[in-house]
Order: C-alpha cells, then sequence, then structure tokens
C-alpha cells in the first residue's frame, strides 16, 4: 500500500511539474529572473489598478448594503447598477458582502443560519466516512474563497457537492428482478 501512495505521489509531482514550466513559458529552465522570481521579497501578485478596483468594489457595495440593510436591493441589483457605481459592469468579489448587498441582513441570516447547520450535522457526523470529510473539506474551500471571490456563482462548487451527494446512493446495490416482474 506504500508503494502505491509513493507511486501517486512522484506521478503527481511530475505532471504538477510538467505543468508549471509549461505555463510559465520554461522561465525556469531559462533563467528569466526579470519576469519570474520566485524567491522575491516583495511579490507583486496584482496590480495597482486591480487592487483600486476591489477597493471600489467593497466601498460600493458596503455603501450600498447600508441604503437597505435589512432586506437588501434585491437579487441582481449590483451586477445592474455596477457600470454606475464602479465604472464597469461587475459582481461583488466577496459573497457575504454581495449577500448583504443584495439579501439584506435577514436573508444572509437565513443563508448563514442553514450554513451553520449544515456545518454542525457534518461535525456530527464527521467520522462516519470519507463523503462527509469531502464535504466538509469542500464547504471550508467555499468560505475560505468567497473571502476574496464570488463563489456561489461557480458551477464547479456545484457539480462537486451534487456528485458529493450523489455517492451517498452509489453504493446501493442494484435491484434485480425476477422473471416474470416489471419495473414500475
Amino acid at each position: 500500500m506504500k508503494q502505491h501512495y509513493r507511486k501517486i505521489s512522484v506521478l503527481t509531482t511530475i505532471i504538477i511539474t510538467v505543468i508549471v514550466v509549461i505555463f510559465t513559458n520554461n522561465r525556469f529552465i531559462s533563467g528569466d529572473r526579470k519576469h519570474f522570481n520566485l524567491l522575491s521579497a516583495t511579490p507583486n501578485f496584482t496590480s495597482t489598478s486591480s487592487d483600486t478596483a476591489r477597493i471600489a468594489l467593497t466601498n460600493s457595495a458596503i455603501t450600498e448594503w447600508l441604503k437597505q440593510p435589512i432586506w437588501g436591493q434585491g437579487l441582481g441589483y449590483y451586477f445592474e447598477k455596477s457600470n454606475e457605481l464602479v465604472g464597469f459592469k461587475v459582481t461583488i468579489h466577496n459573497t457575504l458582502l454581495w449577500l448583504l448587498t443584495e439579501f439584506g441582513s435577514i436573508g444572509t441570516s437565513i443563508f448563514l443560519v442553514a450554513l451553520i447547520g449544515i456545518g454542525w450535522q457534518l461535525k456530527k457526523n464527521i467520522n462516519i466516512g470519507y463523503r462527509n470529510k469531502a464535504v466538509t473539506l469542500l464547504l471550508m474551500t467555499l468560505i475560505i474563497m468567497s473571502l476574496f471571490h464570488e463563489v456561489l456563482y461557480q458551477r464547479i462548487f456545484w457539480f462537486m457537492l451534487g456528485a458529493l451527494i450523489a455517492t451517498q446512493y452509489s453504493n446501493t446495490p442494484p435491484t434485480v428482478l425476477g422473471e416474470g416482474e416489471h419495473a414500475q
């Protein structure tokens, strides 16, 4: 079993290395440190204009939420008004701010209560199987990524959640019909 994990680890490392080399245009090999320096003491992950846009998004989202703090502005409001608010069409890059702006405190509270309830049930049943652990990991990833992106629009999250839910039915053996019986 240990050898199996070792082989998988080596294969994964090779695949990741090939992908990194391909997507960095061989800058590891050519030594092009002017454009790609992993050891930079002050990394520049985003441009100033990107940071400015995120700050403008956050400020305008908070301003719009404070106009209707209880019920919110309504679903789709921010995307429709974002051209007027920040100068271009965009969704809010923070799920909590998006929920507050469009659904208000009441809608956000309902969403958070449901999320906490799911988390509580998963915590109680964490040792039952891999599915619960995977759903817990998926929800934790959702929560962390939601701080910097609008994750609820991401189809991969919903696909993975659906796949994990479907796994509970995959272990059920199919019913074998006897001779002369028909499926209902």
